[in-house]
């Protein structure tokens, strides 16, 4: 159970309230994309550049479908118009995992979740905002959960404008943490964010404790 409503948490669409999506956003996505459906509930809207204008994310497909798809984002113009602001490189599908989008609070995160098999389950959230006219990854938070007999809980959580990285796991009772602080020479954009290779662009401070911590491909 515990499980569920975290995963919940984290996967959870546009909170109520929100502002809805429009025949507008539609029209945008398919003028740029004429041959790809458009599945409404998939679509995250907010403002994204603080213009007090809805903006939208989405998936270039059916998100929950096991291709690799590419994320759409769409800024809105004063005359009531969109326009494609980027497009990301592919986020993997996979037919034991979920993707989804969210705009909160000026940021647009993505999520992906899924199971390792028996004994644990993961969840991933990458959060990208828009700095200088560009949309740049400025953190990501990895969590592996246990379900079954298993009590091993961990989670990794990167802040690429601090540069600082925190990596915990809790096993038998007890949590062991450790902070790291690293260099990148610039922030990724979301351009260029290619989930299938994310992590061999990663500072190489991290890439020893990713493969101790986390895995990024399910099921290993």
């Amino acid at each position: 159970m515990r499980m569920i409503s975290f995963a919940a948490l984290l996967l959870a669409g546009a909170a109520a309230g929100a502002t809805p999506f429009s025949p507008k956003m539609a029209e945008a996505f398919h003028k740029q994309y004429p041959a790809i459906k458009l599945d409404p509930a998939e679509v995250a809207v907010g403002d994204l550049n603080k213009d007090g204008l809805a903006d939208f994310a989405t998936f270039v497909g059916q998100a929950n479908g096991d291709d690799d798809l590419p994320v759409a984002v769409f800024l809105a113009k004063s005359d009531g118009n969109y326009a494609l602001s980027t497009e990301s490189g592919l986020v993997m599908g996979h037919s034991r995992s979920q993707r989804s989008l969210e705009i909160q609070k000026g940021s647009l995160f993505l999520h992906r979740s899924g199971s390792n098999g028996c004994c644990s389950d993961w969840v991933e959230k990458f959060q990208f905002q828009l700095r200088d006219g560009v949309f740049v990854l400025i953190g990501e938070d990895n969590y592996t959960l246990p379900k079954g007999d298993s009590d091993d809980e961990r989670q990794t959580s990167v802040n690429y404008l601090t540069r600082e990285a925190l990596f915990w796991r809790k096993l038998d009772g007890k949590r062991k943490e450790k902070r790291l602080s690293f260099k990148i020479p610039a922030l990724l954009t979301l351009k260029t964010f290619e989930y299938n290779t994310h992590y061999n662009t990663m500072p190489k401070e991290l890439h020893g404790h990713f493969d101790d911590q986390l895995r990024f491909v399910e099921g290993k």
